[in-house]
């Protein structure tokens, strides 16, 4: 296995989920942005709060995605 290969193979399941997973989420913060035009201001704050979780499990999950590269970096 040549060394090009051998740095694609692990990320590549890992990359296909984090676009899985990035556009999936866009999907619903788009849909909950859609939402707050005509929402009344409960319903807003909790749509807000429902975008606000979205954003920060976006963010972690792209954190855990760049750690999993780092890691196949240093295990090199």
């Amino acid at each position: 296995m040549s060394i090009m290969t051998k740095n694609i193979i692990p990320t590549e399941p890992l990359l296909s989920q984090l676009i899985h997973d990035v556009s999936s989420q866009c999907g619903s913060l788009k849909g909950a942005a859609g939402l707050l035009k005509n929402a009344s201001p409960q319903e807003s704050s909790e749509l807000l709060g429902l975008m606000i979780e979205q954003a920060q499990t976006l963010a972690e999950k792209i954190v855990a995605y760049k750690n999993s590269l780092n890691a196949d970096e240093i295990s090199k």
